[in-house]
């Protein structure tokens, strides 16, 4: 009985790869939520209940650094990342 062994040339080679822009994006995102988080929660323990009116506002920088970062990943999207060559 002949073991079955997979033709090296019919192998598919796209094994899973770490996307380094989704990676930048959620980690980002997630220090920018949780940095907001800390902002609301730190408005909510220091305020009389019922007293706060609404939510922190958002720094023009964070709110440029977040764009950049979204941007970056939305680039990163545009570009061809297979390894495959023209013909």
């Amino acid at each position: 009985m002949r073991s079955k062994t997979p033709n090296p040339r019919a192998v598919d080679n796209t094994a899973a790869q770490l996307d380094l822009a989704k990676v930048q994006m959620f980690y980002f995102t997630l220090i920018a939520a949780m940095s907001y988080f800390v902002s609301l929660a730190t408005l909510i323990s220091s305020s009389k209940p019922g007293s706060v009116s609404s939510l922190p506002a958002l720094s023009q920088g964070f709110i440029a650094l977040l764009a950049i970062s979204h941007g970056g990943y939305l680039v990163s999207k545009t570009t061809d990342h297979s390894n495959s060559k023209p013909a």
